[in-house]
């Protein structure tokens, strides 16, 4: 009952927070993907391999979406920056992640998770809630129509997005490349990027955090009256809450497996 209740609680948050931004078709588009994917082979057989593939597919896929299904056929130099970073961002993470998953074969995350099918669809369906919520700044700028040219605060704003995604990059290098080594087997990394990191994805993922966010603060397009003020707010809180309880999956605390009463590493 917790898994139906929770996976509700994730579609109620994600189509409300598209209806703020008037991007319900790209909110239900980021679930329905999910749903797809998840009725045709996940529960059938069980299986975790293309969670990541399907999710960095559908990051692409709404993006462009959210360029084609916009009133006016007018793509501006921003728009076309910032779904740039997002295909780029997207393409590494899915066939990185798809590509680990072929090599071991299983990813350990879902050995707890799999142990039900509610439980197992909750996480395709918060997945569709982490697509929206992280690249919810990209698909309003999208959304609106834009002629404001190319200024400081673009370039800032990129730079940002350089940073993390090279944070990202070399985050996941150095893991493979300890993973990839016997004698570290059953180990968890704790050098490079990682030792700084509290929690287990934090480097690889906090790092999409400025990566996206900073995208939020390019949308000079957008007139954000007080409503679409309050909008900021909750999309802020949002991408705390799904960065720090649910994408860096507290599974990976030590107060999180204590909880389960079973290492779920």
């Amino acid at each position: 009952m917790e898994d139906l209740v929770a996976s509700g609680v994730a579609v109620v948050a994600g189509v409300g927070l598209g209806y703020l931004l008037d991007i319900t078709f790209i909110a239900w588009f980021c679930f329905i993907v999910q749903w797809i994917a998840m009725s045709i082979h996940a529960l059938p057989f069980n299986s975790e391999k293309y969670y990541d593939l399907i999710g960095g597919s559908t990051f692409a896929a709404a993006t462009v979406l959210s360029l084609l299904s916009k009133p006016s056929n007018f793509i501006s130099y921003r728009q076309l920056v910032c779904s740039s970073v997002v295909l780029i961002w997207s393409g590494r993470i899915a066939s990185f992640l798809y590509n680990r998953i072929r090599t071991y074969k299983k990813d350990r995350r879902f050995d707890y998770i799999k142990k039900t099918k509610s439980r197992f669809a909750m996480a395709w369906t918060i997945q569709g809630l982490w697509i929206l919520v992280t690249a919810c700044p990209v698909f309003v700028i999208n959304s609106r129509p834009s002629r404001v040219p190319l200024g400081l605060r673009d370039v800032l704003g990129l730079s940002i997005w350089i940073l993390g995604f090279a944070t990202e990059v070399i985050a996941d290098n150095q893991k493979a490349e300890f993973k990839a080594n016997p004698k570290n087997q059953d180990k968890f990394i704790q050098t490079g990027l990682w030792k700084y990191s509290r929690h287990r994805k934090a480097p690889v993922r906090s790092s999409t955090q400025p990566i996206f966010s900073q995208l939020l603060g390019r949308d000079r397009v957008v007139d954000w009256s007080f409503h679409h003020m309050q909008c900021r707010v909750f999309w802020y809180a949002m991408v705390c809450f799904v960065f720090s309880f649910v994408c860096a999956f507290v599974v990976n605390s030590n107060q999180w497996t204590s909880f389960l009463g079973e290492d779920v590493r």
